[in-house]
């Protein structure tokens, strides 16, 4: 069984590749986990502005008995809520997958900040407005809130740019996995180990005579050995000792017989990066 490595640099990205007869671990399953941590963040977003937004009718409310109050300034505030409320529930759980509909969400959003900033300078005006109890509870629940907004918006991002990297990754993995025609394979076992140091990342990817004889624990054994060195740094011990165990699985599930086995990746070094 044949080995292939091949070294690229391209800005601060180093590539390795390493074709192996056999192996295959989690990584779509990875995807499958970050894509739910990242809706399960943007869910919070979506908590941190509705709670907003049901601040929005006692705010109005209590603004509105001040006496001369800026009648221009309250009608904005109650029209930008409006406009946050016509989005639909359907429509606000793709917002995260949908670039045009997070654009219409982040808009409406910005337009009821944007009124509810005004209203609150307007305030200023008032004395004896912001005087009350009332107007003072709201005011700090509002200030809370916009915090928790941007901490949660933080959040998401940062789970948006794992999913991301890692799905760009993925992509690229299987580029290189066509274009180096692994799927030619007799027994339909090659491997491909895409790895991102830069970004201490990596992509398995098998073919499908791996997923009928490899088990998931097995799989998960080879990601964690791999994962524990490139936490470290130490990238050249993380592939080695992945391929070291890999290839323990190789004996058991591909044993080699030399009447009928023949070296089917080539054994060179290709420093070009795959497109």
């Amino acid at each position: 069984m044949g080995m292939k490595i091949a070294f690229g640099i391209l800005g601060a990205i180093v590539l390795v590749l390493i074709i192996l007869g056999v192996w295959f671990n989690g990584t779509y399953n990875s995807l499958v986990q970050l894509d739910q941590a990242t809706q399960a963040q943007w869910a919070q977003v979506q908590n941190t502005y509705q709670r907003r937004a049901d601040l929005v009718p006692n705010l109005v409310a209590t603004v509105k008995g001040a006496a001369n109050f800026e009648q221009g300034t309250m009608t904005a505030v109650t029209e930008a809520r409006a406009k946050v409320g016509q989005i639909s529930s359907g429509a606000i759980e793709n917002v995260a997958r949908d670039p045009a509909a997070f654009q219409r969400f982040q808009q409406a959003q910005d337009g009821l900040s944007s009124a509810l900033s005004r209203l609150l300078v307007v305030t200023e005006n008032y004395p004896q407005l912001k005087a009350t109890s009332n107007f003072r509870d709201l005011q700090a629940q509002l200030e809370g809130t916009e915090n928790r907004i941007t901490v949660e918006r933080q959040r998401f991002n940062e789970a948006a740019q794992s999913f991301n990297t890692r799905r760009e990754s993925w992509k690229t993995a299987e580029k290189a996995f066509v274009r180096m025609n692994m799927t030619a394979t007799k027994e339909r076992n090659a491997v491909l180990i895409f790895v991102v140091p830069a970004r201490r990342k990596f992509v398995v990817l098998g073919d499908t005579g791996i997923h009928e004889k490899v088990g998931q624990d097995c799989r998960c054994d080879i990601s964690r050995i791999v994962s524990e060195k490139f936490r470290e740094g130490n990238f050249t011990d993380g592939l080695v000792n992945g391929i070291a165990a890999a290839g323990e699985q190789l004996a058991t599930h591909f044993p080699f017989h030399a009447e009928r086995d023949s070296n089917e990746l080539p054994d060179d070094v290709d420093f070009g990066l795959p497109t």
